[in-house]
């Protein structure tokens, strides 16, 4: 069979396939994308490492030394793929970890602190708290 004898080959039909599968199909791809992210995330820990935040919908997989850009630019793309290469363990143990989105805005605008990690070393500071123990990540700062 030819391609122009396939019915949607027409670019009438092939606009009215699509309206008809369009919310159908959308809505499989965020279902699609939705379980890929749960899947990385519950192949790195489900949690907060900074705070201990378990909902899903509030957790980011962050790059613990800083380069995510450049690491999509390289040869990802987009964050699905990274997505994809977490969940089947194609990635080094240590260079991703989870944050929640507070957490990791916090480290990105505080140079790589956490404000919970810091609140917990002026209390250790003052002797009011334990040991918060070693930092959990320190993002590279490079001028």
């Amino acid at each position: 069979m030819m391609l122009k004898d396939d019915p949607l080959y027409h670019p009438r039909r092939k606009a009215e396939w699509y309206k008809r599968t369009r919310t159908h199909n959308l809505r499989r791809m965020q279902e699609w994308r939705r379980s890929l992210h749960d899947k990385a995330l519950n192949a790195l820990g489900d949690r907060c490492a900074c705070c201990g935040e378990t909902r899903n919908s509030m957790l980011d997989i962050d790059h613990v030394a800083g380069g995510g850009n450049m690491e999509r630019r390289a040869d990802l793309g987009n964050n699905f793929k990274l997505y994809q290469r977490i969940r089947d363990g194609l990635v080094k143990l240590g260079i991703h970890q989870i944050l929640c989105s507070n957490c990791n805005n916090s480290k990105r605008r505080n140079c790589g602190l956490c404000e919970h990690y810091t609140e917990r070393w002026a209390h250790w500071l003052m002797d009011d708290a334990p040991d918060p123990g070693p930092y959990p990540y320190r993002m590279k700062v490079t001028h």
